[in-house]
C-alpha cells in the first residue's frame, strides 16, 4: 500500500482514516494494513517485531496511531485530539515492553487498542543507544513479537520463552527487561520483570491470581538440560494434581504452567560467580548439582477469588489457593567443609461445593429443596529436604526426608441437613541415607574434576529424581526407591462420621 493510499483514505473507503501523524514508511503501512481488524491478534500483527527493528536501524522516537472507527473518522479534531489521548494512555488493551542497556538508556515500545483505533509509541526515556544495544534490541524483535501474539490471543497465552532467550542472550547489553500487559479494560493483567537477580511474573485476572519467581543468583546450582526437564515436568504434574484435587481453574492452571515452565527454562543454565567471592569459594561440585533438583530456586503460589454460592450459608466457600517453593543454602568456612540444604515444599488449601447426582447442575438456593450436595474441604502439605555435607573434602553425610499430608473433610447435605461428614486425614514421611551410594562416586569425580561420567550420571539423575516432591502420602508410604537405606511411616487411616436423620454422629 502506497503512502499516498493511505493518506487519501484506501484504508476505510469512502472514510479518512484519522492520523496523528502524516503516515509513511514500512510502519505506518503496517499499522494501516491492520487497523480494519478486529480481533486484537490481528491489530498487533507484526508491529512489536517492526517497531523494535525501527528502532534498532536508528530511531530515537516514534508516536503513531489511527482513528479507524466510522464515529471517530467522522469526528472533529478536538473530539479526535481526546480520543488519541485516551487511545494512547487508557485504551482497552495494550502491552508495553521495558529495556534498561548496560549504558543506562530505558527504552519504552508500547502497543494500545481500542474501538477507536490502534496506536504505537516508541521512546528512549533517558541516555542514547549504542550501535550493540540497537542491534541487539533489534535481535529482540522476533521475540517480543512472539509473546505479543500469545497475549493477545483469547484466551491470552503466555508464550515467553523467547523473550526469555534473547535477552539472556544479550544480558550484558540489555540489563534489565520488563513486560506489561492490561487486557479487557484490566480485566487481566501479565508482568514480567527479567534483571540479573530474578525473573519475576505476576497475572491478575477475574479468575484469579498468580505469583512465580526465580532467584538467578542461584544460577551456580543448575543441573543438565535433561535435569531440568525430568524437574519440570515432574512440577507440572504435581499442579494437574493439586487442580483436580482442589477443583482448582483450569485456565488459570494452564497459565500457571506455562509460567513456570518457561521462567525455569530458557538460560536457566549454571554460572560460575567471580573469582574470589564467597560464592565462588562455596561453589557446588558436579556430583551436588547432579543429584539436586537442577532448578535454580524459586517461589510459586497461585489464588483464586473467594465465593459464597450457599445462600443458606455463606461460612461455606469455594476457594483454591496453591504454594509451591524451593530453597537452598550452602554454608561452610570453605568448599571443602561445605554444607548444602535444598528445601522443596509445597501446599494446597482448597474448598469447593458438588452435586449428589455428577450429571445434575449444583443450583443452590433459598429453598431446601435445592440444598443436596456435598462440601469439601482440602489442606494439604508436603516437603522434601535433601541434606549434603562434606569435610576435608570428603563427602560425610547425604540424606533426604521426605513428607505428605492431606486433610480431606467432606460434609454430605440431603434437603440441607447434614447426614454425613467423613475426616479423611493422610499422612507419610521417609528418611533416606544416601551416603554410601554417593560417596564413592563423589570422591572420584570431584578428585577429577572431569565430567561426570554417563553411568554416574545416570546414578545421579535417577537419586535427583528420588529427591522431588511426592505431595501423595500413599506414593510416599508405599515407595521403594532404588537402592537406599530408608525408613517410612505409612499413611495414617481414615475416619469418617455418619450422622442420623436428626443430625446426630453416628459410630462408623
Amino acid at each position: 500500500m502506497s503512502d499516498d493510499a493511505i493518506r487519501d483514505g484506501a484504508l476505510a473507503g469512502s472514510a479518512t482514516p484519522a492520523w496523528e501523524h502524516s503516515p509513511g514508511g514500512e510502519l505506518d503501512a503496517l499499522l494501516a494494513r491492520n487497523a480494519m481488524a478486529t480481533g486484537l491478534a490481528a491489530r498487533f500483527a507484526g508491529l512489536g517485531r517492526a517497531m523494535l527493528d525501527k528502532l534498532g536501524h536508528g530511531a530515537a522516537s516514534y508516536s503513531q496511531s489511527l482513528l479507524s472507527s466510522v464515529q471517530s473518522m467522522q469526528s472533529d479534531e478536538a473530539v479526535q485530539a481526546a480520543q488519541r489521548l485516551q487511545l494512547h494512555d487508557f485504551a482497552t488493551d495494550g502491552i508495553k515492553l521495558s529495556i534498561v542497556t548496560a549504558g543506562g538508556a530505558q527504552v519504552d515500545i508500547k502497543l494500545s487498542s481500542d474501538l477507536n483505533g490502534v496506536a504505537l509509541k516508541v521512546s528512549l526515556a533517558q541516555g542514547t543507544l549504542s550501535d550493540p544495544e540497537r542491534a541487539a534490541l533489534s535481535d529482540l524483535g522476533d521475540a517480543f513479537q512472539h509473546a505479543i501474539d500469545g497475549l493477545a490471543r483469547q484466551p491470552a497465552q503466555l508464550d515467553l520463552d523467547r523473550l526469555l532467550q534473547a535477552q539472556q542472550a544479550h544480558s550484558s547489553l540489555l540489563t534489565g527487561l520488563s513486560l506489561h500487559a492490561a487486557l479487557g479494560g484490566d480485566m487481566q493483567q501479565i508482568d514480567l520483570q527479567i534483571d540479573a537477580g530474578k525473573r519475576e511474573l505476576r497475572t491478575s485476572g477475574s479468575n484469579g491470581n498468580m505469583k512465580l519467581s526465580v532467584d538467578m543468583s542461584t544460577a551456580k546450582l543448575a543441573g543438565t538440560a535433561q535435569q531440568q526437564r525430568q524437574a519440570v515436568r515432574h512440577a507440572l504434574e504435581q499442579f494437574d494434581d493439586a487442580a483436580r484435587h482442589g477443583h482448582g481453574d483450569i485456565d488459570l492452571m494452564a497459565m500457571f504452567k506455562q509460567g513456570f515452565a518457561q521462567l525455569n527454562g530458557a538460560g536457566s543454565q549454571a554460572s560460575t560467580p567471580a573469582p574470589g567471592t564467597r560464592a565462588q569459594a562455596l561453589l557446588p561440585s558436579a556430583t551436588d548439582r547432579g543429584v539436586l533438583s537442577g532448578l535454580l530456586d524459586y517461589t510459586a503460589s497461585l489464588t483464586q477469588p473467594i465465593g459464597s454460592p450457599n445462600p443458606l450459608d455463606s461460612r461455606e466457600t469455594d476457594s483454591f489457593s496453591y504454594q509451591v517453593s524451593q530453597r537452598t543454602t550452602i554454608a561452610g568456612r570453605r568448599r571443602a567443609d561445605r554444607m548444602i540444604e535444598q528445601r522443596q515444599q509445597s501446599a494446597l488449601s482448597a474448598s469447593y461445593h458438588e452435586a449428589l447426582q455428577p450429571d445434575l447442575p449444583l443450583t443452590l438456593g433459598t429453598d431446601r429443596q435445592s440444598q443436596n450436595y456435598t462440601y469439601h474441604q482440602i489442606e494439604d502439605q508436603a516437603s522434601s529436604t535433601l541434606r549434603l555435607g562434606y569435610q576435608d573434602g570428603l563427602l560425610t553425610r547425604a540424606s533426604l526426608q521426605q513428607s505428605a499430608s492431606q486433610h480431606t473433610t467432606v460434609s454430605k447435605y440431603v434437603l440441607g441437613r447434614r447426614v454425613r461428614h467423613d475426616v479423611m486425614p493422610l499422612q507419610a514421611s521417609i528418611v533416606r541415607d544416601l551416603t554410601a551410594q554417593l560417596q564413592s562416586g563423589a570422591a572420584r569425580s570431584d578428585a577429577r574434576g572431569a565430567p561426570l561420567q554417563p553411568a554416574w550420571q545416570d546414578s545421579l539423575q535417577r537419586l535427583s529424581s528420588l529427591a522431588l516432591l511426592v505431595p501423595d502420602p500413599n506414593r510416599l508410604a508405599s515407595y521403594r526407591p532404588w537402592p537406599t537405606s530408608a525408613h517410612a511411616v505409612a499413611a495414617l487411616p481414615i475416619a469418617r462420621v455418619g450422622m442420623d436423620n436428626a443430625g446426630r454422629a453416628q459410630k462408623p
